[in-house]
């Protein structure tokens, strides 16, 4: 997709549009103000999200209002599976979480996961069905 960084130019006003009219903008920003649900999902890059996801976050900034009181699930994969891992990830989630008013509903940190098949051979598939399931 064609998608771009937030400028910090507060043409938005934190409540859009976004200066930006791209794919973010035009398709992804309806479908998540729309949705009562919104998941995280990423691979662990340095200890953060990856840069895809950054960049949408940071264009949250748009819509600030209209995404606060959501519900929310981080999912993220490592290779390292060191008990610390993914420490830095989640307290940025977590602050995500507070500043938005979401309401979190789970979090899958699978470690030592770097690639689909490992993940398949683990138990982390299950957690994840069980959040979907208890939605």
């Amino acid at each position: 997709e064609d998608i771009h960084p937030c400028q910090g130019c507060d043409h938005c006003g934190m409540n859009g549009p976004c200066i930006q009219n791209d794919a973010i903008e035009q398709t992804l920003m309806p479908k998540l103000i729309g949705a009562d649900l919104i998941v995280l999902i990423t691979p662990l890059y340095y200890y953060d999200m990856s840069t895809q996801i950054k960049t949408v976050v940071d264009r949250f900034y748009s819509r600030t209002g209209s995404l606060h009181r959501k519900k929310s699930i981080l999912m993220a994969t490592a290779y390292n599976s060191a008990d610390w891992t993914m420490e830095a990830l989640v307290h940025h989630y977590e602050t995500l979480v507070r500043y938005m008013e979401w309401q979190d509903i789970g979090k899958v940190l699978a470690i030592g996961c770097g690639s689909r098949p490992i993940i398949e051979r683990t138990e982390f598939p299950n957690p994840a069905y069980q959040i979907g399931y208890n939605l």
